[in-house]
């Protein structure tokens, strides 16, 4: 990542100052702007000494047959030629040895290529001597190695040994088909059998069960072909597939004599909660989380050896047939405490004096929460009958919070129909807010209005949302561009669609003759008839735009061009990005770290522009992204589309 070994590079920079300054205070008196200077061209010089170092340990390393490992090294070894200085000549001296040690290499390798590919061509004829004598073994032998000299072969002559191979294909293939016999088949796909166990994720038990019928199986086969061979292999991959099954058993041990450890814990802390338990106030929610947990905690840990946990399985039940037990007894005093709260309910809804019912009715609705449950049955029973009786004490006030409640709904309704309506001011275009400001302050008024009605629930919500929305409007009116600003964009997009015609018919351009025949017009088009009066820099952009279209001789060159613009674009849209907050695509996230770090830098002790600033910015910046160029249609709709997205995010 170049982003990455920048950083490197300057933080190597930075230890080469901090141990220059070291070796001045050693020193004597030397001057401090020649030390550092040297220092950090030492430090350089070490490093390409040592990848000049690291690149002849892997030349060493190099076979000469391998062709594909060899000009990746000399690519690399070119990448480096380009990082060290032409006035290094120590190191341009140790370049050099390096530089003639890898040409050898590659003339060693051609050499080998032309045997090889003599060695090949004799292969082949042996190939059609084997063929016409019926010798199917040795015929698919050489097949092999011929195939394999081709894959170390480079240019014509590999092409022209692949089109000879190629004549003997069919032949080849169909002594492949019948060489093969039944039980070699069989054994065949036995031992493919194994190689999936191994990678499988079956339980090690029951691995162990398929290994023992592969290994039945193939005792049941006679001889094969290669029968050795593939005994061999099928063994050696019947020991990995059951080497987890070995540490399996092993650990099956100890996990059981851990799991009696466990639940012999399990049941000391269950005999210590019974000890300790208040019979006279049994929580039952606690209580049943005390069985779900020993009853969860005694499943999870097994197995365990049976022969020496009987005893410990007796006392584990006793105690929860305790616990069971105070529960029931619980349970039947909830039932006592629920029903007494239901008959002083039933007493209520007789009481003349509403407001007095209605309280003592709040009164007894807390004791019933603080009331434990009972079976889930009888608990839907009680409270059907406690919630009638509450019902009826409270159905003298039903009319009137209903009367309260459609009050506020259709408030609701009114105020999110005004907090919609703002809303879709704040997304007009420049032209269109500007004739809204008459609805938009009649919209203020009429949410004013609506909100002091009894709105209590989203009060607070519904005036956030609305100062938001305020705020946002409200800058941009206050940013609003001016007329002269307007008519500029304008011609500005004007030119630059102009621009866009013409670059997507250079695009298009079938050779370099038709290109120049396109590029033509804009020499011959009359470029200031559209006056740019404006931003000085807008105009010195499109002038760039248009002189670097002139200057480019060929459609490679061009297209070189536009990779170079894309990348001011992306720019552009990162830094938005960054300024609104918004996420960035992957592939710019480099770019965002590296824009970001150097605004840390450059505004450390500055005040943070405010909304108007940060407006007129984006303004400006989508205007030099419109003039920037030349570049592809496709790629600057896109790259336009996400400026887009973050400017409104902005605005």
């Amino acid at each position: 990542d170049k982003t990455v070994c920048k950083v490197l590079k300057e933080k190597l920079g930075e230890a080469s100052i901090k141990q220059s300054s070291i070796q001045v205070m050693i020193k004597p008196t030397v001057n401090k702007n020649e030390d550092e200077s040297s220092s950090h061209t030492s430090t350089n010089q070490r490093v390409y000494l040592n990848e000049i170092v690291h690149f002849k340990q892997e030349l060493k390393k190099q076979s000469i047959k391998k062709i594909a490992s060899l000009d990746k090294l000399q690519n690399d070894i070119n990448e480096l030629e380009k990082k060290i200085p032409k006035k290094d000549q120590d190191t341009q001296q140790q370049f050099q040895i390096l530089k003639k040690s890898i040409k050898e290499k590659f003339a060693k390798n051609k050499a080998f290529q032309k045997t090889l590919a003599s060695n090949t061509d004799d292969l082949l004829v042996n190939l059609q001597e084997s063929l016409e004598k019926g010798n199917t073994k040795n015929a698919i032998s050489i097949w092999d190695k011929v195939q394999e000299n081709i894959q170390n072969i480079t240019g014509n002559p590999q092409t022209s040994l692949i089109n000879q191979a190629n004549s003997y294909k069919k032949r080849i293939n169909e002594l492949k088909d019948w060489r093969s016999f039944a039980a070699e088949e069989k054994k065949l796909e036995l031992i493919n059998k194994m190689q999936n166990l191994i990678n499988s994720k079956m339980h090690a038990s029951d691995k162990s069960k398929h290994i023992r019928k592969l290994h039945n199986a193939w005792k049941s086969l006679g001889r094969s072909n290669q029968n050795k061979k593939l005994w061999n292999k099928f063994r050696k991959l019947s020991n990995v597939a059951n080497e987890p099954c070995k540490i399996y058993y092993k650990q099956r041990k100890k996990v059981m004599a851990s799991n009696l450890k466990a639940r012999r814990e399990i049941c000391n802390k269950l005999e210590e909660e019974v000890r300790a338990m208040n019979r006279e106030n049994i929580h039952i929610t606690s209580l049943d989380k005390l069985l779900n947990w020993c009853k969860s905690g005694w499943k999870n840990y097994a197995p365990v050896e049976q022969s020496k946990f009987k005893t410990l399985q007796k006392d584990f039940y006793n105690l929860v047939a305790e616990l069971k037990r105070l529960r029931k007894l619980a349970i039947q005093d909830n039932r006592n405490q629920k029903q007494i709260r239901i008959n002083k309910a039933l007493e209520l809804i007789e009481l003349d004096n509403t407001e007095n019912a209605i309280n003592s009715a709040k009164i007894l609705q807390k004791e019933w929460k603080n009331i434990g449950p009972t079976t889930f049955k009888q608990d839907k029973q009680y409270w059907e009958e406690f919630r009638t009786a509450c019902d009826k004490i409270f159905a003298k006030r039903a009319e009137k919070v209903a009367r309260i409640k459609n009050a506020n709904h259709h408030a609701e309704k009114q105020i999110k129909y005004v907090l919609k309506n703002l809303l879709d001011i704040s997304n007009l275009s420049d032209k269109n807010l500007r004739q809204s400001r008459d609805n938009y302050n009649e919209l203020q008024q009429d949410f004013a209005s609506i909100l002091n009605l009894n709105i209590q629930k989203k009060h607070h919500t519904y005036l956030d949302e609305f100062k938001t929305l305020k705020l946002r409007i409200d800058t941009r009116f206050s940013t609003l561009p001016s007329k002269k600003w307007e008519n500029m964009k304008i011609t500005v997009l004007e030119k630059t669609q102009l621009l866009a015609a013409l670059e997507a018919d250079l695009f298009a351009s079938k050779n370099n003759s038709h290109f120049i025949k396109i590029k033509s017009k804009l020499k011959d088009a009359n470029w200031n008839q559209i006056k740019l009066n404006g931003v000085k820099i807008l105009a010195e952009i499109l002038q760039s735009r248009v002189e670097s279209i002139l200057k480019t001789p060929t459609l490679e060159e061009l297209k070189n061009l536009a990779k170079e613009n894309e990348q001011k674009i992306r720019y552009f849209c990162t830094e938005l990005e960054i300024l609104a907050g918004a996420e960035t695509p992957t592939e710019d996230q480099s770019l965002r770290m590296q824009i970001q770090l150097s605004k840390l830098k450059s505004g450390f002790g500055k005040t943070q522009p405010n909304i108007k600033e940060n407006t007129k910015f984006a303004k400006e910046i989508e205007l030099q992204a419109h003039c920037t160029g030349p570049l592809e249609e496709k790629t600057r709709k896109e790259l336009l589309k996400r400026l887009g997205q973050t400017i409104k995010k902005i605005l």
